[in-house]
């Protein structure tokens, strides 16, 4: 008997979310932009900024990929649906994802940053910024060498859907990492400069909207796997 969640989604209905969240996402910038010319009141400062945590675009980001995780998850656990990709693979993807959605609304990356600062032998930016970003990549890559077999069987498997995770991936990392990387080395010490806040535009920009992508991918993936 199939014990496995079934996908009521369409191709269509995948579509129109992705643009409706796409044109959220561009709502939320804009806000943004409006209280860096016009200053809005200051409740809604706290909760439309682009540059804090606990706000509506740092919640938006985390239930994206809280939900990538989630369908990631409920598709492991389809009875004989995944005997080409293994179902520990997509286990692992999906735990990867709430990670990355506690890490948005924890603050995870920021903190270990805050302890491992001061160790002169830990790779950094300018002023003990950006600890995070070797050890997260570090792990990835660890992860991506020793499952390598089932990311290719994935890819070969589920080409559209895996072309279209990927792209999303690299658009969010442009923005999570490119982008932080950019602003570490450059603007950091202008935190109230117009050229920071378009950076911080661009940067969140790129990890929602590559949350949206990556989102749209897995749906089409669970879609295609019903």
């Amino acid at each position: 008997m199939d014990t496995g969640f079934h996908f009521k989604f369409t191709n269509d209905d995948a579509s129109r979310l992705l643009w409706g969240l796409i044109f959220f996402e561009i709502c939320l910038v804009l806000i943004f932009a409006a209280d860096v010319v016009f200053e809005l009141p200051r409740p809604l400062h706290k909760l439309f900024s682009l540059d804090r945590e606990v706000t509506i675009p740092a919640w938006f980001s985390s239930s994206q990929l809280f939900l990538i995780g989630i369908i990631f998850l409920l598709s492991a656990n389809r009875s004989g649906k995944h005997e080409v990709v293994p179902a520990r693979f997509l286990l692992l993807v999906g735990i990867g994802f709430i990670f990355l959605s506690m890490d948005e609304a924890a603050e995870f990356h920021e903190n270990i940053t805050r302890t491992l600062r001061h160790l002169e032998w830990a790779p950094q930016f300018k002023g003990g910024r950006g600890v995070w970003i070797p050890i997260y990549l570090s792990i990835a890559m660890i992860l991506l060498v020793t499952n390598l077999r089932a990311v290719v069987t994935f890819w070969k498997t589920y080409r559209r859907e895996a072309l279209i995770i990927l792209s999303g991936v690299l658009v969010y990392l442009l923005g999570a990492v490119g982008m932080e990387i950019v602003s570490y080395l450059f603007l950091r010490q202008e935190a109230s400069t117009g050229l920071y806040q378009t950076e911080v535009a661009f940067e969140e920009f790129f990890e929602m909207a590559g949350c949206s992508v990556i989102l749209y991918g897995t749906i089409l993936f669970a879609i295609s796997d019903s």
